[in-house]
């Protein structure tokens, strides 16, 4: 059975889903992504560690557990 919404009754619970609205569109722009998972990778022993976004924020690892040096890692964009 297909529930039929109007705009103003959407909210939260309704992301991830899939939805139809009837209107018009009068403007429109760019979709910015968000990112969830940041990938870090130490430069000096290539270990790769992945962190999810916490409150907008993400926690750079600190050291690596690996060559246990500080403060080697870098951000890989492309797999964020």
């Amino acid at each position: 059975m297909m529930k039929v919404y109007q705009i103003r009754e959407l909210d939260p619970a309704h992301i991830d889903k899939l939805i139809t609205l009837k209107g018009i569109v009068i403007r429109t722009s760019d979709t910015v992504p968000e990112m969830k998972e940041a990938t870090f990778r130490c430069v000096q022993c290539l270990r790769e560690e992945s962190r999810f976004v916490e409150r907008g924020r993400i926690a750079e690892p600190d050291h690596c557990e690996k060559c246990k040096k500080s403060r080697t890692f870098e951000i890989i964009h492309n797999y964020c």
